[in-house]
């Protein structure tokens, strides 16, 4: 039942609704969402409560609003790549996914996590020169002896025996270097770093600091095939993806 009514609470919403009369019973509400976009939401919405709400080193709103987004964004590009319908669903699971490492480090590390985050977290000196990114994933090798992404991979191949391609996403979304020269990344990994660099350069991102460096994503664009000043295009589906991200989450 209560996911019953986050999911109609979502096709009513401004973004879903499109203006359209209000519903009022699941029937219709999968009516005008569709099964995909439903089976989308559905996880969406199930996720977040796989996991302790609060009293950890992770803001968790900020987290899932990061993950949404990037879910959604990832999409977005996979559609300007005119990719088919498996490349687009692995897309989102993996958006919601990448970062799954993190909140394991954050109920099984506890205290140290908590101080590896506020170091994440402090304010860059004002010295006249421009920050530089936080080296999150070097910090999680020194003190907790794997970064995120492969604690997180390990655990979805593992625990919830998910399917190898979503794992190797989780895996080597942060190995820009080695996806740059691997055929298969073009589709999965690459569109999904993309959208986290750009979600992050927007200010959706759960760590305090900038994790990544701008110059990363002009390598990508010319991967992919887009063409030069396709940011900018990009920016207006940012902007959608943070909006569907915050109806997720009010929908809670």
């Amino acid at each position: 039942p209560v996911l019953s009514g986050q999911i109609l609470r979502l096709a009513n919403s401004s973004w879903y609704s499109r203006g359209g009369a209000p519903i009022q019973d699941f029937a219709r509400a999968l009516i005008r969402l569709g099964i995909p976009t439903t089976r989308q939401l559905v996880h969406a919405l199930v996720m977040p409560s796989l996991f302790p709400k609060k009293g950890g080193a992770i803001d968790m709103a900020a987290f899932w609003r990061h993950s949404f987004a990037v879910a959604l964004f990832a999409q977005a590009i996979g559609r300007r790549m005119k990719l088919n319908r498996e490349q687009m669903e692995l897309l989102w699971t993996a958006g919601l996914l990448h970062d799954i490492g993190a909140l394991l480090f954050d109920q099984v590390a506890g205290e140290t996590y908590r101080r590896l985050m506020r170091i994440c977290q402090q304010t860059p000196s004002d010295d006249g020169m421009e920050a530089q990114p936080i080296k999150l994933r070097e910090l999680e090798r020194e003190w907790m002896g794997v970064d995120h992404a492969n604690m997180g991979a390990t655990f979805l191949q593992k625990r919830w025996q998910l399917p190898d391609k979503l794992v190797w996403c989780v895996r080597f979304h942060e190995e820009l270097d080695w996806a740059m020269e691997e055929p298969e990344a073009i589709p999965s990994i690459l569109p999904l770093h993309l959208a986290v660099v750009l979600c992050e350069q927007n200010g959706v991102s759960w760590v305090g600091q900038r994790a990544h460096h701008q110059g990363e994503i002009e390598s990508v664009w010319r991967k992919i095939g887009f063409p030069e000043g396709m940011g900018e295009e990009l920016a207006q589906d940012v902007a959608k993806s943070l909006e569907q991200a915050e109806q997720m989450l009010h929908s809670k």
